[in-house]
């Protein structure tokens, strides 16, 4: 016993509006790819500017605390050669400006690293 859908495709006159529907199907899939492929581009371009504006906010606090550090470095420096102006030993200048030289690449490599991540993470 055959079902009606099984004898309305096989009817050749009926050939026409099937292909028309299945063209409307395919067309109504590719219109949710676009629409979706659209919204996946519109959050990643709301995401780029909320990390543009993290990058900000990240490259002036470090500026601030790079420059703290080395206006307090300098203040002790000085406060020491003041304090030891006739004995002043060669070795802790040595030893501040290695440590100044370590903490600016340091920071460096922090805020490159963030503020430019590799594509793969």
């Amino acid at each position: 016993m055959s079902h009606g859908t099984e004898v309305e495709a096989q009817d050749p006159r009926d050939a026409p509006a099937a292909a028309l529907e299945r063209a409307k199907v395919r067309r109504t899939a590719d219109d949710a790819d676009v629409e979706a492929a659209r919204r996946l581009d519109i959050a990643r371009a709301v995401q780029a500017e909320q990390d543009n504006a993290h990058r900000g906010i990240f490259v002036k606090w470090v500026i601030r605390t790079v420059s703290a550090s080395i206006v307090v470095g300098a203040g002790i420096m000085a406060a020491y050669a003041f304090s030891q102006w006739h004995s002043f030993d060669s070795a802790v200048l040595i030893s501040r400006f290695s440590a100044s030289v370590v903490q600016t690449i340091g920071l460096a490599y922090v805020v490159a690293h963030y503020l430019f991540p590799s594509r793969n993470s």
